[in-house]
């Protein structure tokens, strides 16, 4: 199931991201977030732009949200000289290591 982000499900986000951090160099963050980071990187991006969770079995296993380069994204070198671009992460599912992206499916 797809539904907006809550600020509770921050710790499952973390564990989500922090899997990319640690292991690709897809984010370009080197240091995995704490719980609280991703609360209140949640609460800014879903105040400005859209923010969804995908839940199996009750428990969050998988995000995608979209917003313009800021704050945060601009502390991050490869984005330092960029301004107002649309950033969009679609991470989904380390359970079945799989993704869907408008009913397509990627393993």
């Amino acid at each position: 199931m797809i539904r907006k982000v809550r600020t509770e499900d921050a710790a499952a986000l973390a564990e989500i991201y922090n899997h990319y951090i640690l292991t690709t160099t897809a984010t370009f963050e080197t240091e995995p977030l704490p719980a609280e980071e991703m609360q209140m990187r949640i609460a800014d991006i879903s105040a400005h732009g859209p923010y969804f969770v995908h839940e199996s079995d009750g428990a969050v296993d998988g995000y995608c949200y979209a917003h313009r380069l800021g704050d945060i994204l601009q502390k991050r070198a490869p984005y330092n000289l960029l301004i107002n671009l649309l950033y969009l992460p679609v991470m989904f599912s380390l359970k079945h290591n799989s993704f869907s992206i408008g009913g397509v499916k990627s393993r």
